[in-house]
């Protein structure tokens, strides 16, 4: 299934709880809602909360990176700013610029 921007939370959330391997039964209560809940993310009727979908990013992120960072944005973060993966290091600094000699009349 192709991954869009704009694709709407329920889509996102069913894509994550196949590629889990949970059924509704089992996904909802999994983030500390019920059977009933996860079927209403999934028709558009309500949407997790942000700790919920970092939860849900945790649990993909060693499945599939990808759906982990879709979950991040949905949070309205990334995977680092949510603290599931350390931050990028910042690049070594240049090495200083060699003075150039002084010119010599000839």
């Amino acid at each position: 299934m192709g991954r869009s921007q704009n694709r709407r939370v329920g889509h996102f959330l069913r894509e994550a709880r196949y590629a889990l391997g949970m059924s509704q039964a089992v996904f909802g209560p999994t983030f500390g809602s019920s059977h009933r809940t996860a079927v209403r993310w999934e028709m558009h009727r309500s949407a997790p909360i942000a700790s919920t979908l970092r939860d849900i990013a945790a649990r993909l992120l060693p499945v599939d990176r990808g759906l982990a960072e879709e979950a991040a944005r949905w949070a309205g973060g990334t995977l680092e700013s949510l603290g599931l993966v350390a931050a990028p290091a910042p690049p070594a600094p240049a090495a200083p610029a060699q003075p150039v000699a002084p010119a010599v009349p000839v």
